[in-house]
């Protein structure tokens, strides 16, 4: 199954600038980026600074034509979801949203790119909120296990430097230098735009010469200095503590770039030796020796190598050694071994993940951008799959012999502390159908969508169970479950379901949620026969293995551990216990150490036989399907499943707020203040969905007075969920320990306005746009329009319920809005979790 070709069109306009389009005339969104090809590793004389992530910041707080201000508020009433991101060689700025914005969202991209004004008066805020951010990072074992990872892989290249740069070297930085910065890097010609979705060609070209002519800021001088990374000539092994329950552990060797001859063959190698669970990594180290929790490899190469394959795990610590020695190990086997079935293997997995980008506006525009960045070839996706296509067995091995090799290997290891003793458009294809609704003759629910915009097939199934189904002393016990789910059945071993999943560049998945434990799967559409049958088999007649039980106990375990050591997890967790009385929604999902012990087999098999029944599951099948066969297929597949009883859940109450510090020895310190909120069929949640996208966006006001104004937090937002009875809303924040208490009065205020006021008509009809937008963007996915439909219908609405949300948002009021957040968010019905280091943080 070949790649698409694209049938995007490159023209560049006035000042050099690349433009790329590709209308579909089929889509009503559109995804609007601008790459600016400046990145960390291009800070020249600030090399570790982290300026370009600084301008990237800086950029949102006003341009000629906007105030910081009327820029996110245009945005988002225009439906715009907007955001940016800094990498070594790039800072990207993006618009998703619907294609009648087309206008607004491609003057805002170039007046923010192009024209911004830099007010004087938030440069020092912005940085302060920075700060924070490289703070959490420092707080965060995978974030300092990269940079471990990456300043001993480098050490000349600026890549060994984290592009949000060191505190002291960010500190330095002044006004005037990011102003040049800008002058001299943010150059039509040094940058490039992409359209892909809903638009006309002649329309679009005609808005971006409009906005060019405007001007540009005068150019400026900043000399580049790039440091070459030289070849490296012997082992490198680095290590540092933290506070970590586990070793993170990465064996690495330095491998060339993207354009090099090699590059499809160390793709490739990267995939067969740890992609997947079929993977000898995950296979061997994990499942049949258990000596890791997590394990796998993948390949890094850019455009201007040299780049990185690496080998990963999270492991006991005292296994270190062992797991090196068995990566090593494993890779001598593959240099002996037939790799014919693994090399295809991995190809189709690769081939499979690369179609998924072609389901929406945002993954097709991402996809011709990061070609024309890195190749300057639209076409580069579909001409790098037919490389990879013709890569051999022989040519792996001659690849692991010139490149894995002893002097070519870097190993780092992040410890726990106590521990540390040792140094294409598709325009012309049909869109999606009308969804319809089945029952097998077992009384499963059925939900099929054929839609033919790409040859492929997602699936969600959804059944009642979530933290209702769980006592504090089975605490975790559906997400151990939703683990164990793919490790073997009655005529399958895991090495097998692996395998087969692999070999057709498919997967399935399981997951436990606050209500419902959901499997997803994903395949190709000639595959699809293949996957029913297998799904209904994982789904029918799981085995659950002792000795994998025992594995995800421990994997499940280190992770807990992880978690409680991160300041807003253990916010959360806590927030809930308090206001559940550790019951209900009140018992964690990640479990405790002890009742993650406590977990058997027959316990997991009784919740399987409770749970698992007919009437208590719904599955969707979406996407490039024959809906009679597909029928057929679930039939024989599913229909002996028991028909069972649906489950009944009792309420679960809530108990007094109250106020409860937690101490944890971090940088940051978080605050969460939370309120039981609606169950999923209340006609109020309407109403609070919309505080809930009023408060959690840019243009709101925890983030605009807290965040911008005041620089007191790095985030600040809300979340919640809906529950079979009662939910939750809450309030959280991250911020400096001695900030705490200011904040916290600052996000009290900030929610006693919304109960007097609600939400202001201009900003109430900014918001609607904004959700609307939201949902269109969503639905573009055949994956969550499967997920939304199974979880409909489940939940006792039809299929097709989810379609109609905007609609019955936007005939919310703001008299409902008004009367919910009065109801809801009275300061006596508040339960207040702080989180910080070992001082006084309320009074």
């Amino acid at each position: 199954m070949d790649f698409p070709a694209s049938s995007a069109n490159l023209v560049t306009l006035d000042h050099e600038f690349d433009t790329i389009l590709d209308p579909n005339i089929t889509s009503q969104v559109i995804s609007a980026q601008i790459w600016v090809e400046t990145g960390s590793q291009h800070e020249s004389a600030l090399a570790g600074s982290g300026i370009s992530h600084l301008l990237e910041h800086m950029v949102f707080k006003g341009t000629d034509r906007f105030s910081g201000e009327a820029l996110s508020q245009e945005v988002q009433a225009a439906g715009g979801q907007w955001n940016a991101y800094t990498s070594f060689d790039r800072t990207v700025y993006y618009i998703d949203g619907p294609a009648k914005s087309l206008d607004l969202f491609i003057s805002a991209l170039i007046e923010m790119v192009f024209r911004p004004t830099f007010p004087e008066d938030e440069y020092e805020k912005e940085k302060e909120v920075i700060r924070r951010e490289i703070a959490m990072g420092l707080d965060d074992p995978d974030s300092v296990s990269s940079q471990l990872l990456f300043r001993t892989c480098y050490q000349r290249d600026n890549r060994r430097h984290p592009v949000i740069g060191h505190r002291d070297l960010f500190d330095a930085i002044t006004y005037d230098e990011m102003k040049t910065y800008h002058a001299a890097k943010y150059r039509p010609h040094n940058s490039f735009f992409v359209l892909s979705g809903g638009f006309d060609p002649i329309d679009a070209k005609s808005i971006i010469e409009r906005e060019l002519a405007k001007g540009l800021r005068p150019p400026a001088s900043f000399p580049t200095i790039a440091p070459a990374e030289p070849r490296q000539m012997g082992a490198r092994r680095a290590s540092r503590s933290f506070a970590i329950p586990n070793t993170h552990l990465a064996l690495t060797w330095q491998i060339p770039g993207l354009t090099h001859e090699d590059s499809p063959a160390l793709e490739l190698l990267s995939v067969v030796l740890g992609g997947g669970r079929a993977s000898p990594l995950y296979r061997v180290i994990r499942e049949e020796k258990s000596l890791a929790h997590s394990i796998g490899a993948y390949s890094w190469m850019p455009a201007d190598g040299p780049g990185i394959l690496s080998a990963y795990a999270e492991v006991e610590t005292e296994n270190t050694k062992t797991v090196e020695r068995e990566i090593l190990s494993e890779i001598e086997n593959l240099r002996r071994s037939d790799l014919t079935r693994p090399i295809a293997r991995a190809f189709r997995q690769i081939v499979s993940q690369q179609f998924k980008t072609l389901t929406t506006a945002s993954g097709r525009a991402s996809d011709l951008a990061s070609n024309w960045h890195s190749a300057r070839d639209l076409n580069y996706t579909r001409s790098a799959i037919q490389k990879l296509s013709k890569v051999t067995v022989e040519k792996i091995h001659t690849t692991i012999d010139r490149y894995l090799t002893a002097d070519n290997l870097t190993v780092t290891s992040l410890v726990p502390e106590s521990l540390i003793t040792e140094s294409a458009s598709l325009a012309t294809t049909s869109g999606p159908e009308k969804i319809s609704e089945h029952v097998l003759s077992n009384g499963l629910r059925v939900i099929l969508q054929r839609d033919p915009t790409v040859p492929a097939i997602y699936s969600q199934t959804s059944l009642l169970a979530g933290s209702l189904s769980e006592s504090p002393k089975s605490a975790g016990l559906n997400s151990l479950l939703s683990r164990l789910l793919t490790k073997g059945t009655s005529a399958r071993d895991a090495q097998e379901i692996a395998e087969t999943l692999e070999d057709l560049g498919a997967n399935i998945g399981a997951a436990a949620g606050n209500n419902t434990l959901m499997l997803s799967s994903y395949c190709l559409r000639d595959d699809l026969p293949i996957i029913v049958d297998l799904l209904g088999e994982i789904i029918r007649e799981p085995s659950f293995p002792n000795a994998a039980i025992e594995r995800e106990k421990a994997a499940l375990i280190a992770g807990l551990e992880e978690q409680l050591e991160d300041p807003a997890s253990r916010a959360f967790r806590e927030m809930r216990h308090q206001l559940w009385s550790g019951q209900g929604y009140g018992v964690p999902s990640s479990g405790t150490v002890d009742s993650l012990k406590s977990l058997d087999r027959l316990t997991i098999s009784s919740q399987h036989s409770n749970y698992f029944t007919a009437t208590n599951m719904v599955c969707a099948f979406f996407g490039d399907l024959e809906p009679q066969a597909t029928l057929e297929a679930l039939e024989k597949s599913l229909g002996a499943l028991p028909a069972g009883t649906p489950p009944s859940f009792g309420d679960s109450p809530t108990t007094q707020a109250g106020e409860h510090a937690l101490k944890l020895d971090k940088e940051q310190a978080v605050l969460a203040i939370g309120f039981p909120g609606l169950a999923q069929d209340d006609p109020r949640r309407f109403a609070l969905e919309l505080i809930d996208a009023y408060c959690s966006d840019m243009a709101g006001p925890l983030f605009t007075r807290i965040r911008e104004e005041l620089g007191l937090a790095y985030y600040v937002s809300t979340s919640q969920f809906l529950g079979l009875n009662t939910g939750l809303f809450a309030f959280y924040l991250g911020t400096a320990p001695d900030q705490l208490e200011l904040a916290h009065r600052e996000l009290q205020g900030e929610i006693t306005k919304i109960i007097k006021h609600g939400i202001p008509a201009d900003a109430l009809e900014r918001v609607k746009a904004n959700v609307e937008a939201r949902e269109a963007l969503r639905n573009q996915s055949p994956s969550a329009r499967a997920r939304m439909a199974a979880l409909d219908v489940l939940l006792g609405h039809s299929a097709d319920h989810h379609l109609s949300q905007s609609d019955r948002l936007n005939i919310v009021t703001a008299e409902e809005v008004h009367e919910i957040a009065k109801e809801l968010f009275a300061e006596n019905k508040a339960t207040t979790i702080t989180v910080s280091p070992n001082q006084k943080i309320l009074n």
